[in-house]
């Protein structure tokens, strides 16, 4: 049997993978980026498990849907996962979208969250002002 026939429908989820990933590599770097970061598969649910509770908090459900609008970062990563733990939909939007293409997504996929960083908060407010949903995450 191969091993991904061997792992439980659970295991290939976002958050089996992470825990998985923290029985095999310890305290290990599980993610490395290439301005010098690095996280162990730990240190990625933890702050995925953060993110999740607030979620959670914020009254987001499984099935709802959560835009993230951030760049390659730790964060971005710990926003898919928290989502994803709690069962709710993460959906990745373009970083470089502006004005009404931006407000049509965003419509479209109606969240219950949007999730940015500083670098695309400025571009969030503009569509949507000073709306409840937008949330912040960046750690800079």
């Amino acid at each position: 049997m191969d091993f991904v026939s061997e792992l439980k429908v659970e295991d290939r989820s976002f958050v089996g993978s992470l825990k998985r990933a923290h029985e095999i590599r310890g305290e290990n770097p599980a993610l490395a980026f290439t301005n010098g970061g690095s996280y162990t598969a730990k240190e990625l649910m933890l702050g995925s498990a953060r993110l999740a509770h607030v979620f959670a908090q914020k009254g987001t459900k499984p099935g709802d849907r959560i835009a993230i609008i951030a760049g390659n970062s730790v964060e971005y990563l710990w926003a898919m996962f928290g989502a994803s733990w709690i069962g709710a939909c993460p959906a990745g939007l373009n970083v470089h979208l502006r004005g009404g293409t931006m407000e049509h997504q965003i419509n479209n996929l109606d969240p219950t969250i949007i999730v940015c960083e500083n670098a695309t908060l400025e571009a969030v407010e503009a569509v949507l002002g000073n709306d409840p949903r937008i949330m912040n995450i960046d750690t800079d």
